[in-house]
């Protein structure tokens, strides 16, 4: 249709249309409870902007009918980003709520929060002091995996101020 405009989204925008509410499970309620206010207030805030937002845009696309459907559609999509967010948010202290008692052990255990995977590992010391020494030289540098990787640096400047070989 003339004077209709099409978003086209990428698949990076898609990525970070995903990523907008967090989503990875807390560590504890006190992680929750701010993953959950923060998701919150996303949707809020973006169900705030689509309101104002789709009116304005439809009714420069448009003039008043645009405005007119702007305005539906900016209703409609603000109530849906609020709705998510909130629920997200609910979500996201009802998970850290759930981590309590998980995160109580993981503390006393001595164990530590990985974030990528969610969950308390333990992480051997010794084990890491060892596997460290293995990989060193005689001279106490770290052993070099190929020559090549010395060859593609580009610029020693600041190697060479802090003295880093």
């Amino acid at each position: 249709q003339a004077g209709q405009d099409w978003v086209v989204v990428s698949e990076g925008d898609e990525a970070d249309a995903a990523n907008f509410f967090a989503q990875t499970r807390p560590c504890d309620a006190t992680d929750g409870l701010k993953r959950g206010l923060s998701n919150a207030f996303s949707g809020v805030a973006t169900g705030l902007a689509t309101a104002v937002a789709a009116p304005i845009f439809g009714a420069r696309q448009e003039g008043a009918m645009g405005f007119a459907k702007g305005l539906g559609m900016g209703l409609v999509g603000g109530t849906a980003m609020t709705i998510g967010g909130v629920a997200c948010g609910s979500a996201q202290i009802c998970r850290g709520l759930f981590q309590v008692p998980a995160a109580h052990r993981g503390r006393r255990e001595e164990k530590i929060w990985e974030q990528e995977t969610g969950r308390w590992v333990d992480v051997n010391l010794c084990e890491l002091e060892v596997r460290i020494e293995r990989e060193m030289d005689e001279d106490g540098a770290p052993k070099a995996a190929d020559e090549a990787a010395e060859a593609c640096v580009k610029e020693t400047e600041y190697y060479d101020l802090l003295r880093v070989a």
